[in-house]
């Protein structure tokens, strides 16, 4: 299940060697990486539809088998954090802190908001006792911190504040190579939406949160093309910044402020939606799109969607398309489709070439969307034939 949340193959490699290394070693994190992708498993073959209840079971139930195969794994990773928490030095060791990160995740795979707030709650607590992020893998913090981020998003709730990074910046050598380098496509990423006049639409943190994150996708897209290993301090810096932007658009709704526009939510839950897809692979019926489903319908629907956003029918057409994207096979997929048929006639789309090249201009990737979008293009151009 590793490469599911790492799709960058180098990381998901050195994530793997020291996961198993540590499972080798500590019953704690083999008990706990057994639950999580048991868990996990499950979710994919879609197993865990009830909710939260999957995770409240007591060792009672496991006699007549009666739950889900992870239970008993989780129900023993338990009895030994519980041993393990008794010892501020065998609490605050990096494979004891991954422990919890997983069973946190088995809470986001199921939807169990209280037991979220638990988890997140105690490995806080943990890396304070060791005061802080530092000597912790990154690919151990990357876990534990992009795992706090989907449960802010699905809780609704403050994020956990980020780490900084050594470095200030990248080289301008690097930069350079990089923005010369990068596929025709990756280079046009971001043009529609970090405009002066969109720019408009969006308070700054909003407006930075999207070029930061045009940057850290250029930069891991660029290794991905090239299947090299970066440079670690470099590394570090694009995930401080992945952190750091994931945070803003996180605790936005938390300040005293009201929006730029009525379309500033929309499309801040587009940047969260366009991230999660990427980097941390989710089911649509997981509850970390169930919700982001929800939160961007309401956003939309409190906007000038009988308007289409008009004039920017676009930047619409993008957000209506990660919705439809995230909501294959629920019931809000319907709804979302209309509107993207409605948008596509007002902007005279005719075949999906045309489509995806308005969608590279925001945020998109052949290699993740292209299939499902294609299905959703199909959908609405049919639709759209029928329309006034």
């Amino acid at each position: 299940m590793i490469p599911g949340v790492f799709p960058t193959r180098h990381q998901a490699e050195i994530q793997t060697r020291w996961a198993f290394q540590n499972a080798a070693q500590d019953p704690l994190v083999l008990y706990a990486l057994l639950a999580v992708s048991s868990a996990e498993r499950s979710a994919r073959l879609g197993e865990l539809r009830s909710g939260s209840i999957e995770s409240t079971f007591t060792e009672a139930d496991l006699e007549n088998r009666a739950v889900p195969d992870f239970v008993s794994y989780k129900l023993n990773a338990v009895k030994i954090a519980n041993e393990t928490m008794k010892s501020m030095e065998t609490a605050a060791q990096a494979s004891t802190i991954f422990a919890m990160m997983c069973l946190l995740s088995i809470e986001i795979i199921t939807g169990n908001q209280q037991e979220m707030f638990a988890h997140v709650s105690g490995l806080q607590k943990l890396i304070a006792w060791r005061g802080g992020y530092h000597g912790l893998p990154p690919h151990a913090t990357e876990l534990i911190l992009s795992s706090s981020y989907m449960c802010a998003a699905v809780a609704r709730s403050l994020p956990a504040a980020p780490p900084t990074a050594s470095l200030s910046s990248l080289p301008a050598r690097l930069v350079e190579e990089i923005r010369q380098n990068v596929s025709d496509d990756i280079k046009k990423m971001g043009i529609g939406i970090l405009t002066p006049d969109v720019d408009t639409l969006f308070d700054w943190r909003i407006s930075q949160a999207f070029r930061d994150m045009r940057d850290v996708v250029q930069y891991r897209e660029y290794y991905h093309e090239k299947q090299v290993l970066p440079d670690q301090e470099e590394n570090d810096y694009i995930n401080a910044k992945s952190y750091q932007f994931r945070y803003a658009a996180l605790s936005a709704p938390f300040e005293p402020r009201a929006p730029a526009s009525d379309k500033e939510e929309a499309c801040r839950l587009a940047l969260l939606i366009f991230w999660f897809s990427n980097y941390q692979v989710m089911a649509p019926d997981s509850a970390l799109n169930r919700t982001l489903t929800a939160q961007l319908k309401t956003a939309l629907q409190s906007s000038d969607l009988k308007g289409l956003w008009g004039p920017y029918f676009e930047l619409l057409t993008w957000v209506l398309m990660l919705g439809a994207f995230i909501s294959a096979g629920q019931r809000e997929r319907p709804w979302f489709v209309l509107n993207v048929a409605k948008v596509s006639k007002v902007l005279k789309l005719r075949d999906w070439d045309q489509l995806r090249d308005l969608l590279l201009k925001f945020f998109y990737l052949d290699r993740i969307y292209v299939k499902g979008m294609r299905d959703i293009w199909d959908e609405a151009s049919l639709l759209a034939e029928g329309l006034d």
